[in-house]
Parts: structure tokens; C-alpha cells; sequence
């Protein structure tokens, strides 16, 4: 801490906003180099990058070929219609006719004997058309392999269910085999030094992408905690700095209202900063809320945020509260909480937290008014909430306990 800064305990939310506005200032002046650092990198990736593609589109360009690279040029849009998908085949395991006179994967049938193969279907049937072949035949089959049409004599044998029907031994692709390869251009040779020349470039695109994300990494863990800490000392100053604005408003602010509940409600919305900075117009009292065990509480706030945060407020009136009050209230507050306990108006909310539960009253046993003996019965009362006792005078409320 500053030497020359007071005590922390003597340290107004101004001074330390303006402290927390200093640590911002000096991490700010870090990511910015952060930043710097990050664009000098950018721009040595594109330096290396770009002309690595140009390099590489200098050499050749992506075509739509059929079957192969060296297939002959197609259009990928033909081919959307099922009957236009060329015959390519694969093998069928087992050493059959077609593996045996020569036939590849990826070849295109396009004739058997002299019909004309212009598709997969054509294929299936083909047998059809030739009745007078029985299995063990020889068949003329052309294809076009890497561009180039070849003819084979393939030896058909029987299939395994129907031991008349001929096989030429091979199955065929249901998808289009106009596909897009990478094609040199004419007078272009992707030689080894060429393949060197490319990897060295994307290695080293590679190895400024790791520095860079290193550098992001390490910044990452080096900062974040100190955000983290700040975002901390800022949510309790926020939380003080309401809390103490909540005391004071109920010390110094005469309650409006013809009932005690209407009273808390109006008071409420005037100490209450979540209430106040939630709503565009004042809301109005709308009477008393009661849960199915018949449980009521005079005040019922909601503040419309994605998990909506809550307010409840109870007044005794001339009911002298004590410990078992207190104990009945947090009861029925914990109720509150289960969605089907609650008014119909309030059925549409998913999700709902404790904001704050305040119990008004113009008779407490005297033990509240010891402070210790105070702190031992709150203690003990076991509440996942904040628990603030009002005493209500002629000349307003005045706080017996408030929790920060």
C-alpha cells in the first residue's frame, strides 16, 4: 500500500476508486503492449503467409476433375442429378473378375460389351440387357482411368444369390466423382525443392502462431488474477458503498404509506439502490403476499434481472419479536424461495436469489437491544441471507442491526 495514502480504514470510497483507477491505468498500459506485440505478429504471419499462397497458386489451381487429376474437366453442378453420377467402381473383396483383368478403384465404367454405361443405375442392370451371358463369360469392359480410356476382358462369375445371374465383380459409389484437385499448370513442375520451400514457409507460420499464442497464454495467467482482484475490490466497495446507503436512508427518511406494509414498500424503493436503478417508474403497493402455509409478508420485491434478486420485509407491528419470530421469519422466507409457494404473479420466474430480508417492528425483547446478545441470537439463526432489524419509533425507523 501507498505510505502516503491514509489507513485503509480511513480510506473514503473516493480515495479508493481513484487507487483502483490507478491499477487500472497500469494494466491497460500492459495489454496495449500486449496489443502491439500482437499486431507486429499478425503482420509477420501475413508477410509469410501470403506470398507462400501466391507461391503455391503460381504453381497451379484448384479444377473440378472427374475422378482423378487427370481426369477430364467437369462441372460439379452436372452431377447433382442422380442420373448423371457416373459409373466409378471399387473392387469387390475376393479376388473376382474384374481385380483379375485389371480394373482399379476409381475406375468409370462407361461401356460394357456395346451398351453404353451412363450411370450407377446402368450398372445394377446391366445384366438385364444381356441375357444370353451366363456366369463365366468373358465381357468387354472400357473404362476411363487418370484420363486415358481402357478396354479389359473380364472373366464374369456367379452370384452368391442367384447363381444364373453374371458378376462382373465390383460395386460402384453413389456420390459424384467430379471433385475439385489441384492441378500444376502446363510448364509448372512441383519439384522437392519447390515442396521444401512451401513446408519452410508454413513452419514458420507455425512457429509464429505458437509465439503468439504463448505470449497470450502467459499474458492470460498474468494478468487475469490481478483483474480478478480488482473486479473483487470493486464489487465489495459497490457493496458497501449500497449497504451504507440503505442505512442511511432508513435513518434520515420519514416512511409514506396508509399501512405498515405500504410504508416498507415505498421505503424500500427510496433505500434500496438494486430497487431504485431497476425500475423506470415507481411501482405501487399491491397489499400483502402469502405463501400456502398462510405466511404473509408485508413486502415482496423483485428486481426484473436475469436471476432475479429478491427483497422481503415483515412488519410485527405491536407483536413483541424475539428469537422465535426471527427463526419463524427465516422459515418462511426459505419457503418463499420454492416458486409453487408463491403468488400467481410471481409463477414466471425461473430463478430467484435473496437480495435482502428486513423485519420491521415497534416491539423487540430487550435482548436485541444488547449488542452481543444480538449477535448470538442472529448468529444462531443458521441463514443463507442478509437479516436487518428495523424498530419503528413516532419519528421513523432506526436500525438495531444491518448486515454489510
Amino acid at each position: 500500500m501507498d505510505p502516503n495514502l491514509p489507513f485503509e480504514s480511513e480510506i473514503t470510497l473516493a480515495q479508493r476508486v481513484h487507487i483502483a483507477n490507478k491499477k487500472i491505468k497500469s494494466l491497460l498500459n500492459s495489454t496495449y503492449t500486449s496489443l502491439a506485440i500482437g499486431i507486429i505478429l499478425f503482420i509477420v504471419v501475413l508477410a509469410i503467409s501470403i506470398p507462400s499462397i501466391q507461391f503455391i497458386e503460381n504453381l497451379g489451381t484448384y479444377e473440378n476433375r472427374l475422378s482423378s487429376p487427370n481426369g477430364p474437366a467437369c462441372n460439379i453442378e452436372d452431377y447433382s442429378d442422380p442420373n448423371n453420377i457416373p459409373a466409378r467402381i471399387m473392387l469387390m473383396e475376393g479376388e473376382l473378375g474384374a481385380e483379375k483383368a485389371g480394373l482399379k478403384d476409381g475406375d468409370i465404367i462407361t461401356k460394357i460389351k456395346e451398351l453404353q454405361i451412363k450411370n450407377t443405375q446402368d450398372i445394377l442392370t446391366w445384366p438385364s440387357k444381356f441375357p444370353e451371358i451366363k456366369p463365366g463369360d468373358i465381357v468387354e469392359v472400357t473404362v476411363i482411368r487418370e484420363g486415358q480410356e481402357l478396354v479389359f476382358n473380364v472373366q464374369t462369375t456367379a452370384s452368391v444369390e442367384d447363381p444364373t445371374k453374371p458378376l462382373l465383380g465390383i460395386l460402384t459409389f453413389d456420390e459424384s466423382s467430379c471433385i475439385a484437385y489441384f492441378v500444376l499448370n502446363e510448364g509448372k513442375e512441383f519439384s522437392e525443392d519447390s515442396l521444401r520451400l512451401v513446408l519452410s514457409e508454413l513452419w514458420s507460420v507455425v512457429s509464429v502462431t505458437i509465439v503468439l499464442g504463448a505470449i497470450l497464454i502467459l499474458a492470460f495467467f498474468v494478468w487475469m488474477p490481478q483483474i480478478r482482484n480488482l473486479n473483487k475490490e470493486m464489487r465489495e466497495w459497490e457493496g458497501q458503498y449500497l449497504d451504507e446507503s440503505y442505512l442511511l436512508t432508513f435513518e434520515t427518511s420519514v416512511p409514506t404509506g396508509s399501512t405498515d406494509g405500504e410504508k416498507i414498500f415505498n421505503m424500500a424503493q427510496d433505500a434500496l439502490p438494486e430497487l431504485k436503478k431497476n425500475y423506470i417508474e415507481r411501482q405501487k403497493w399491491t397489499g400483502k403476499v402469502k405463501g400456502k402455509d398462510k405466511y404473509e409478508f408485508d413486502c415482496f420485491q423483485i428486481t426484473p434481472e436475469k436471476k432475479s434478486r429478491v427483497f422481503i420485509a415483515k412488519h410485527f407491528g405491536d407483536t413483541t419479536i424475539d428469537a422465535e419470530k426471527l427463526k419463524e421469519l427465516c422459515k418462511a422466507v426459505e419457503e418463499s424461495m420454492k416458486l409453487d409457494s408463491l403468488n400467481k404473479k410471481f409463477k414466471g420466474l425461473k430463478e430467484m436469489e435473496i437480495l435482502r430480508v428486513s423485519c420491521f417492528g415497534r416491539k423487540y425483547d430487550p435482548k436485541f437491544f444488547v449488542e452481543k446478545t444480538r449477535d448470538e441470537i442472529l448468529d444462531k439463526l443458521d441463514k443463507d441471507f442478509f437479516l436487518d432489524l428495523i424498530n419503528e419509533k413516532e419519528e421513523g425507523y432506526t436500525v438495531l442491526s444491518v448486515e454489510y
